[in-house]
């Protein structure tokens, strides 16, 4: 594989990260106004990271910092065929290291437990618990918390 580049998403790159999201059913399942609005430069308060191997956009991670001390990953996601490669895992250190904050949270579903697991490697914890919270199929979403 190709090195693996992270550079800021732009709205040039949504529709790669549409391409991303729909190979990868356990992440959120937005549409590209949702992305516009998430990465366009008026919006202060979020934003995201694309990875790339060569010119191929593989993986997104799109964040939102609802507090200034805080970070919300709200989507998380690579290509089935570059995984377990460590793109999620750069994409992730990249974020964090970029985070000047003291707090990053998410929700996971329950049952996806590959990304839980993931967090875990990185430090997060399970804080609360919201019962039904996601749909197609119903599952409960985890909150999993870092403290930085």
């Amino acid at each position: 594989m190709d090195s693996i580049t992270i550079q800021p998403a732009t709205t040039n790159d949504i529709s790669a990260m549409v391409d991303v999201q729909r190979v990868s059913p356990e992440a959120s399942q937005w549409n590209t106004e949702t992305y516009h609005h998430l990465l366009s430069p008026e919006n202060q308060k979020s934003g995201g990271w694309v990875a790339f191997t060569g010119k191929k956009l593989v993986g997104l991670l799109v964040f939102q910092r609802p507090m200034l001390d805080e970070l919300e990953i709200l989507n998380l996601a690579v290509m089935p065929i570059a995984r377990c490669n460590g793109i999620g895992s750069k994409l992730l250190r990249h974020a964090l290291s970029t985070h000047r904050g003291s707090h990053v949270f998410l929700e996971v579903r329950s049952c996806n437990h590959n990304a839980t697991k993931f967090y875990r490697h990185f430090g997060f914890v399970n804080t609360a618990l919201r019962k039904n919270y996601y749909h197609k199929p119903t599952d409960d979403a985890l909150i999993m918390t870092l403290q930085t």
